[in-house]
């Protein structure tokens, strides 16, 4: 099925397909690298895309609640930001600092 699937939609152009699909009653659509998803015109319509402070883009929550918004933190954590929430779920206790002499 995968060979003949392939076989099939290496016979035309992606334009093509797109072309030859959008009339009829089928869900479809193309896959998309992230740079080409991130620029795609529905995603940004619908608002689900949001920038940090460095300019970079980040995919928006897609669940909104109107009295409860998502509040997404755009960075990275800190070195050890969480090590101690992380080991005490995991029921461990604070790693010992060494200091190489």
């Amino acid at each position: 099925m995968i060979d003949f699937l392939r076989e099939t939609f290496l016979q035309r152009s992606l334009s093509d397909w797109i072309s030859y699909l959008s009339p009829l009653d089928v869900c479809f659509a193309p896959v998309n690298t992230l740079p080409e998803a991130l620029d795609d015109p529905n995603l940004r319509a619908r608002e689900m895309l949001l920038t940090d402070e460095a300019g970079r883009s980040h995919i928006a929550p897609s669940i909104r609640f109107r009295h409860e918004p998502a509040m997404p933190v755009l960075r990275e954590p800190l070195l050890g930001e969480h090590t101690t929430e992380i080991l005490a779920q995991a029921g461990r206790s604070q790693p010992t600092q060494s200091v190489a002499g």
